[in-house]
């Protein structure tokens, strides 16, 4: 057993990165994509049994345990605790490298038996205690393969050592404040920076395709003053029921509201976080919204953890009664849940006009983005089993993409697909000439890239060439997927392809 029997490579967007460092993102969330493959010089080849992706110390749960350490359903770096590493699709091994899905139902995890390339993704959660008085740092990472070998034994079969490194100019983020309310049941989420000194924002990336280094510049007064005017508010209970519900504002507009399977312990242990990026165009904003399901189970202490203190003492029964129902019942929350998963919403806003937005999410492995009816807030669910009729017509609704190429909206109009219809006018950044899709470039084409979106555009002067579980599928009831004369398509290939 050898730690390069399996190689892992960090991969900025669709490209291979030399030096094993990256940006991680500041009190928010930013996928690490690594492509793995079976080490391509073993000579002769050993076929492994499925093959884990996790950070170096990660042991796997265990939920009818009695020690709350054995609940967690993701790591943290080594050296550093405040950073959480989590992925989906309901694994508590890690992520598989490769799966199997022959009815389309469910992936399995397979053996690692060939030298295809499979790409995974790790998200690295920055939650600190307390995030207006952390001091930012770099974080060193280690990745691990872990299976079994050719002779059946278990252990590490691969490793690769990540610098995590705070993105330049990153000085005074903007995150997100939580003030909790007991009267009401219901925390108000802003965003600021600490003290009066001028606070940062970051430049949109994908959450697939994301960049090895964050961009990050001041926030102008009117930026400021557009970001300040962002509150959210989350109610613990909706309708009578243990499901939270998320209201978005922009002063007393409501741009967005979210319910679904939202239950108390995402509030009370506070699986939801908000982030403001600067779009490409410089015109928007977006306003990114996080949820995540990383525990089998919670203590009372966990759940009064973020109360005030003042208020610790009249939460204590009604934390004691969600922490033994979640883990009661015929089918309690760790056989309930699809843990761990990550769920995202992206709302474009054009802060000059409220009433055209936009959306992006997923849907089984796929990024699509959308258009909410005009004039109206965003209406989205993560849905509960009763939605299952409505995430399947969802998926149905995003035509399909067969890659190869590897299909990202960023770098295949979106920009053109938000502009100039919200805005009423054409992204500066921009290239000359017409838009082309990835999967239209030939040998030998001419083209031009955007150097923000990464959009291809030709006939331009220039010599670049071409080179059974409860899921929580994120449903909109008011948006609705457009492609516009072929060309632009706001919709992916599988992100497992690349």
């Amino acid at each position: 057993m050898a730690k390069n029997d399996v190689e892992m490579t960090l991969f900025e967007r669709q490209s291979p990165i030399a030096e094993n460092s990256v940006d991680y993102q500041p009190f928010g969330v930013k996928v690490l994509k690594l492509r793995v493959r079976r080490n391509q010089k073993m000579i002769p080849k050993s076929s492994f049994g499925p093959i884990w992706i996790h950070p170096e110390g990660y042991q796997r749960p265990d939920g009818a345990s009695n020690d709350s350490a054995k609940w967690r359903v993701y790591a943290t770096a080594v050296t550093d605790s405040d950073l959480w590493v989590a992925w989906g699709a309901g694994d508590e091994n890690g992520f598989c490298v490769k799966t199997k899905d022959p009815f389309g139902v469910q992936k399995s995890p397979a053996k690692l038996d060939d030298d295809e390339d499979y790409y995974i993704y790790l998200h690295l959660i920055h939650r600190p205690s307390d995030p207006f008085t952390h001091e930012l740092k770099d974080i060193e990472l280690v990745i691990q393969a872990t299976g079994k070998d050719k002779d059946g034994e278990m252990g590490v079969l691969g490793e690769l050592e990540v610098t995590l490194t705070v993105p330049q100019a990153c000085t005074n983020p903007l995150r997100a404040h939580w003030q909790w309310n007991q009267a009401d049941g219901a925390s108000t989420i802003t965003l600021r920076g600490v003290g009066g000194a001028a606070a940062q924002l970051p430049l949109y990336f994908s959450r697939w395709w994301p960049s090895q280094k964050i961009s990050w510049a001041a926030a102008g007064a009117q930026t400021m003053q557009f970001a300040q005017s962002i509150k959210m508010i989350y109610q613990r209970r909706f309708e009578d029921k243990d499901q939270g519900h998320i209201e978005v504002f922009v002063g007393d507009t409501a741009v967005a509201s979210i319910r679904g399977d939202l239950a108390l312990p995402m509030h009370d242990a506070r699986l939801f976080n908000a982030e403001l990026f600067q779009f490409l165009d410089d015109y928007h904003v977006v306003l990114r919204l996080w949820f995540y399901w990383v525990h089998l189970g919670f203590t009372t202490d966990e759940l009064l953890a973020y109360l005030p203190v003042n208020q610790k003492a009249d939460g204590g029964d009604e934390a004691d009664r969600v922490a033994q129902k979640i883990r009661s019942g015929l089918i309690p929350w760790r056989k309930r849940e699809e843990v761990p998963d990550i769920e995202r919403f992206d709302i474009v806003l054009d802060p000059q006009n409220l009433a055209v937005k936009y959306v992006g999410t997923d849907t089984h492995w796929q990024e699509f983005w959308a258009i909410v009816a005009e004039g109206e807030p965003l209406k989205a669910r993560i849905a509960t089993l009763t939605d299952t009729f409505r995430v399947l017509k969802q998926a149905n609704n995003v035509p399909e993409k067969k890659a190869p190429p590897v299909f990202d909206p960023l770098a295949n109009g979106l920009c053109d697909f938000l502009n100039p219809l919200g805005s009423g006018h054409d992204c500066p950044h921009r290239g000359t000439g017409d838009l082309i899709s990835v999967e239209d470039i030939e040998e030998g084409d001419n083209f031009r890239q955007c150097k923000r979106c990464f959009t291809h555009f030709m006939d331009v002067d220039d010599d670049t060439r071409a080179g059974g579980i409860a899921k929580h599928a994120p449903v909109m009831d008011n948006a609705f997927t457009m492609i516009n004369d072929d060309e632009i398509m706001p919709f992916s290939t599988a992100v497992l392809k690349g």
